[in-house]
């Protein structure tokens, strides 16, 4: 929870000196726009608030500053979308965004959030643990079904932004990204349900409150299936198994590429776990 706390703290300052710096600028050249010096001011301004509810552990505070910092890193990924050389040359640029990305990280970890939405019964001091229980009927399918369909997305997007961020220009920008996310989707949503399949079961086998588990086996099981997937696409001759497995055989040519999305992957897979799949009690 403190450490929440210092990294929302440190994105707070920053952003503040950022909303100081945009009204001066803004004095000087009114051409700016009085747009961009509200954002920042707003931008600041809720970033204040989040960092009191969270310093009086109020849950309203970790939904406030999750929502806040969500928003300034999609703003980042649009920006380096859409300026991907500018973007990776700004030393400002890479350092304010990685703290912001740390924010939601940490906001995101499971004791954080078990922390700021605690249960306690009236007259005890010490929260009350909760154990989920498993649904029995068609309802227990649907967050678990959840689960698969958010994770598939989330490897295809983080696929689709590392090949536009490689690519630079040529991508399209935002345009691009959409137009390689559906390609993604299309060509490799197979690959990504059985690389989430394989992820989960074997973190399940090793210890799925493991963060370093989940990162450690999505950086290694991807490059792995993917070139499996890769050779078994090259011998397949039919049309329509060709496009089934022409995502995995495009990735092979960015070797970098499948243990970047895994590990991603993995902590996005931990991320959501609990909300699907039940926890046993300590």
């Amino acid at each position: 929870m403190w450490i929440a706390l210092c990294v929302q703290i440190a994105v707070t300052a920053i952003s503040g000196y950022g909303c100081l710096l945009s009204i001066e600028l803004w004095s000087r050249y009114p051409t700016i726009g009085g747009h961009v010096v509200a954002r920042s001011v707003a931008s600041a301004a809720l970033l204040v608030v989040s960092v009191i509810g969270l310093w009086k552990s109020q849950s309203w505070g970790w939904v406030l500053a999750l929502i806040t910092d969500s928003i300034m890193c999609g703003q980042a990924l649009l920006v380096a979308l859409n300026n991907p050389v500018i973007a990776a040359r700004s030393v400002r640029f890479l350092a304010f965004n990685l703290w912001e990305f740390t924010a939601v990280a940490t906001l995101l970890y499971p004791p954080v959030r078990q922390h700021f939405f605690k249960r306690r019964l009236p007259g005890t001091k010490q929260p009350v643990i909760a154990v989920q229980a498993r649904v029995h009927g068609p309802r227990k399918w649907i967050p678990i079904l959840g689960y698969f369909v958010v994770a598939m997305v989330g490897t295809c997007a983080a696929t689709a932004f590392s090949l536009a961020l490689y690519m630079g220009q040529k991508s399209g920008g935002g345009g691009g990204f959409l137009f390689l996310l559906y390609l993604g989707v299309t060509t490799g949503g197979l690959a990504s349900f059985l690389f989430v399949s394989l992820l989960t079961a074997a973190s399940r086998l090793l210890g799925s409150t493991l963060l370093w588990v989940w990162l450690l086996v999505g950086g290694l099981l991807a490059p792995c299936l993917i070139g499996l997937l890769a050779l078994t696409g090259r011998h397949i001759g039919t049309a329509t198994s060709a496009v089934m497995f022409w995502g995995p055989t495009t990735l092979m040519q960015v070797w970098w590429l499948p243990p970047l999305v895994g590990a991603v992957t993995g902590w996005l897979c931990f991320t959501i776990y609990p909300w699907a799949f039940a926890l046993s009690a300590n």
